[in-house]
């Protein structure tokens, strides 16, 4: 199947979504078939009602029974081909947003972490669930209404023709035709902008209401309140305004149809007595045609909600099909065994600006190493493109230029799975699952043993904290972990790493969070763990340093000193700047 474009039109998007469902699509056609029957059976029992009594009026009042036998047969068969239509078109549509969800899902996953740099997180909630949802339109109530808003009123036509007057069907059709095609089209293309406005709006507003509750403690610890409040105030009065355009369109959409109603039946009244058609048959070609308009009308309805629906698909296609940041190679190769080294070979990178504008480069041809089974420190001021290398060593990104080796295989020939399983992060601020201590430990190794948690928590210094809680290590940490101090979850984080075979931990400010003392005795525990693991640090705390084999000194994207810290130390330099600049003394 041939993908669109990010901003593909509504035929292309249709495609696509039909593509990745196609699976649960059959029962489709059945819904359709019990749609047509029920919307046919609807009119016949209108039609039989009212010639009814317009015969009860006159002097030829039809049989009791049969009559009640007519309409508790038509309404019967109503009833259950309504049912079967609901049903049979719910089923589908639910088991394809399953489906559609899956496909973003399986979409994101190669696009993280980068797609957390690019996207807002309340924005990527509203994509992967309001967003999702409104395609439920798409499925229950698209195909089956358009196919039957066509077929329904055709087959009303054809038989007042056949039954009652060729003239009289022709009025119908054209009145029918109108309000099915022509009424639609008032002002359809600002309805659609309106629509994919409404979207955006959706994204910002849940955004800013995340961002909000999930800042609780600082909006308000600053006193921050009425501006959140204000902010999501006016992105709805945005929406007011862009739903009042859209109703006003509506509203003269459906007083349209309504004429066009009016009219055509007025007409078919007019010529029907004109040319002497029998009273009862004309009054029951007029009561179908009646029905047939709500029939009609009820297209204009679903477009509307279809707007949206392809407002929202226009969103979730873009969001799955942003090429990923970094691919794996057709043909991965392996890396070495024993420990490995990481080394940036004049390495280049900018990130991409939004709006397409252009940014200072982060990584200026830059050259550094952190030798196998070592521990190597990052340092510089903020800005000054630590952690850009330690993503580069992630593969995170690539390199705009040079190359990113790791025991010297380029990282763009190495499979992403056993680059993961390789190198492990531990990011400044690490995520934690609304579970279990253990669980949120397994996530790194769903495998590893009670015994190997508690000896990863041992060597992260978190173990006595874990064994205290009420449940042990099968106590839930919360939303967020909320309850747990910054060190706590730092040194969770730690032990999740900790419980992998990874041979490389890139430790982003891990130990930012504790206090010197129980800062150096988790450094030094890691390395008594992982005695021929490489370590990876990024540092503010310069003094730590002094501890690694070999310290990486970083200015404005350009390594300017690398070496072994007691030799950096000694001399006048960038190293020994830092190290003043935090009042650490050296003998």
């Amino acid at each position: 199947m041939s993908e669109p474009t990010l901003d593909a039109g509504r035929a292309a998007l249709s495609r696509w979504l039909l593509g990745v469902t196609r699976p649960v699509l059959a029962p489709l056609a059945a819904s359709t078939v019990f749609r047509l029957v029920d919307l046919l059976a609807g009119l016949a029992l209108f039609g039989v009602g009212v010639a009814a009594v317009v015969r009860f009026a006159g002097d030829d009042a039809p049989s009791l029974w049969a009559l009640a036998s007519t309409m508790i047969g038509l309404s019967l068969l109503k009833a259950v081909s309504r049912y079967l239509e609901q049903f049979l078109g719910h089923l589908v549509a639910f088991r394809a947003l399953e489906l559609l969800r899956r496909e973003m899902f399986a979409r994101l996953w190669p696009q993280a972490p980068a797609v957390m740099s690019r996207s807002r997180s309340g924005d990527l909630l509203e994509r992967a669930t309001k967003d999702v949802d409104r395609l439920e339109v798409f499925f229950a109530h698209t195909f089956a209404p358009a196919v039957t808003a066509v077929l329904a009123p055709a087959v009303a036509v054809t038989v007042i023709g056949a039954t009652v007057s060729w003239p009289l069907a022709g009025i119908a059709a054209a009145g029918l035709a109108t309000t099915l095609v022509a009424v639609p089209m008032f002002e359809a293309r600002l309805a659609r902008r309106a629509a994919d406005y409404t979207g955006t709006l959706r994204g910002r507003l849940t955004h800013s209401v995340t961002d909000s509750v999930q800042g609780l403690v600082e909006v308000t610890g600053y006193g921050l309140q009425q501006q959140r409040l204000a902010d999501a105030g006016t992105i709805e009065a945005e929406l007011e305004q862009v739903g009042a355009r859209a109703a006003r369109t509506a509203v003269v959409r459906r007083a349209a149809a309504m004429a066009i109603g009016f009219a055509t039946l007025l007409a078919m009244v007019v010529v029907g007595v004109g040319a002497q058609v029998d009273t009862t048959l004309l009054a029951a070609a007029v009561a179908v045609a009646l029905r047939s308009f709500d029939i009609t009308k009820g297209v204009e309805d679903f477009l509307v909600d279809l707007d949206a629906s392809f407002a929202s698909a226009r969103r979730l296609f873009a969001l799955t099909h942003t090429p990923p940041a970094v691919a794996d190679p057709a043909e991965p190769q392996s890396l070495p065994g024993g420990p490995l080294d990481i080394a940036w070979h004049e390495v280049g990178y900018t990130y991409p600006a939004e709006g397409g504008g252009s940014r200072e480069a982060a990584l200026k041809g830059v050259t550094a190493v952190a030798p196998a089974g070592l521990h190597t420190c990052l340092v510089g001021t903020s800005g000054a493109g630590k952690s850009t290398l330690a993503q580069l060593a992630l593969r995170y990104v690539d390199p705009d230029d040079g190359a990113v080796t790791v025991g010297g295989a380029d990282l763009r020939g190495v499979g992403l799975a056993e680059l993961r399983t390789a190198i492990t992060h531990v990011s400044q601020r690490p995520f934690l699952f609304n579970d279990t201590v253990a669980a949120n430990l397994r996530l790194a190794r769903p495998d590893a043993t009670d015994d190997e948690l508690r000896e990863a928590c041992r060597q992260a210094r978190i173990h006595d904290h874990v064994e205290g809680l009420s449940h042990g290590y099968d106590t839930a940490v919360g939303e967020l972990a909320g309850r747990w101090s910054g060190g706590q979850r730092a040194r969770l984080a730690l032990a999740r790493a900790l419980v992998t075979r990874a041979r490389v931990f890139v430790l982003d400010e891990y130990t930012s969070n504790l206090d010197g003392e129980l800062a150096g005795e988790v450094a030094r525990s890691l390395r008594a763990a992982r005695p021929e693991a490489t370590v990876v640090e990024i540092t503010h705390r310069v003094a730590s340093s002094l501890e690694a084999d070999h310290v990486v000194v970083l200015e404005d994207g350009r390594v300017v000193q690398a070496g072994p810290p007691s030799e950096l130390a000694a001399v006048p330099g960038a190293y020994a700047a830092l190290l003043e600049r935090q009042g650490v003394l050296l003998a």
